[in-house]
């Protein structure tokens, strides 16, 4: 695992959002263990402009482990994931959903599996939903040709990672369109 660093952003979690801050509360409480104090991760959060004000309150409460951007019109997930890597500084871009909740240690599990593993540039994990949502289900697709495949066991969650560096195209009707055109070198984690 990297030690944290003054001068490098290690990880830049990035996660739209839209009409949810309730969600995005429940997500940034859980990733606020793994945030606070430590200089080397940054959360972007991307309003994909909602306009609705409880976010400026969220940005307010957590603003010591959040950056809060807001489109200037609403343009889909994509487009705010892209927003949110725009304005990222991290090595690694660690993209999440605002109704995701991380476990504890997450981050520290990504960046040791990319430490010990230097040729990974895509790690994708399952989503499972939470006990009182489990009528949802979450599907990740990403075209044939693309990833060269590897996979961890924890806790019986399987993790994906691949060799890939992979942007999220706007014009695509969902966030699966994104694996199309290359991040500009950028090492993303799912």
């Amino acid at each position: 695992m990297t030690s944290p660093s003054t001068n490098t952003v290690r990880f830049s979690i990035i996660v739209p959002t839209f009409r949810r801050a309730d969600r995005l509360e429940r997500l940034l409480l859980s990733l606020e263990p793994q945030l606070a104090g430590r200089s080397d991760r940054e959360l972007i959060a991307v309003d994909d402009a909602s306009g609705d004000p409880s976010y400026a309150t969220l940005a307010h409460r957590f603003g010591s482990t959040m950056q809060l951007l807001t489109q200037p019109k609403n343009a889909g997930p994509s487009a705010a994931r892209n927003a949110g890597f725009r304005a990222s500084r991290g090595e690694f871009l660690v993209f999440t959903d605002d109704d995701c909740v991380a476990t504890p240690y997450w981050l520290d599990w990504l960046d040791n599996i990319l430490v010990e593993n230097p040729d990974i540039d895509l790690i994708g994990g399952e989503a499972r939903p939470l006990p009182h949502e489990h009528g949802m289900t979450v599907t990740r697709w990403v075209p044939d040709g693309f990833l060269r495949l590897r996979t961890w066991s924890c806790r019986n969650v399987v993790t994906l990672a691949a060799v890939a560096s992979l942007p999220f195209d706007e014009a695509g009707s969902s966030a699966s369109a994104g694996f199309a055109r290359r991040c500009a070198g950028r090492k993303i984690a799912i």
